[in-house]
Parts: C-alpha cells; sequence; structure tokens
C-alpha cells in the first residue's frame, strides 16, 4: 500500500494497519514463548513501539498528532526528535547494563 492510498484510510484503521505488525509480533512471541524466536519476535514488538523515525511507533504518534492537533510541521519535528532522544536513552541505558 503506497503512502497516498494509507492517508486517505480513516483514522481507525490507520492506526489498525500501523497496529498489526506489532501485534503479530506480539502474538509469536507467546506462541514461542521460551525460545529464541519468542525473545526475538517480542524485542521487534516492543522496538515497533518506540516513537523512532519510520517505526510504527512513531508513524501511530504521528496519526494522533494530526488527529489531535491538525498537520503541523513543529509538531510532527518535536516527535521526530522526542522519539529520537527516547530511542538514545534506551540504547544508553542497554549498553550500560550489559556492560560493553
Amino acid at each position: 500500500m503506497d503512502m497516498a492510498t494509507f492517508k486517505r484510510r480513516s483514522f481507525n484503521q490507520q492506526l489498525f494497519i500501523l497496529g498489526a505488525g506489532i501485534a503479530v509480533n506480539l502474538i509469536l512471541a507467546f506462541i514461542a514463548w521460551g525460545s529464541l524466536f519468542g525473545v526475538l519476535n517480542l524485542a521487534l514488538a516492543f522496538g515497533n513501539l518506540l516513537p523512532f523515525y519510520q517505526l510504527d511507533g512513531w508513524k501511530s504518534a504521528i496519526v494522533l498528532s494530526r488527529r489531535l492537533l491538525g498537520r503541523s510541521e513543529l509538531v510532527e519535528w518535536a516527535i521526530t526528535l522526542s522519539g529520537g532522544l527516547m530511542v538514545l536513552a534506551v540504547v544508553i541505558v542497554a549498553v550500560l547494563t550489559i556492560g560493553w
């Protein structure tokens, strides 16, 4: 599906489409619980929830902000930059926890 077709969908359909991949990863993670496949799917699901540029979490945040606040480049940039900072913080905490 191209972006023009996606934008013509209703708000609920857009969120459903963006959440479908995350839901599939969560279902597969619980089906394969305790295996490497399950862990990888759980990591993919949580990673996709982060509001990092072009991931499903970021796209969902943009769709929500457009619905609540209208189309605003300032808001979209704020979501993009704050999502990047959030992911950077997660990576720093992960590196410090692992002890690289």
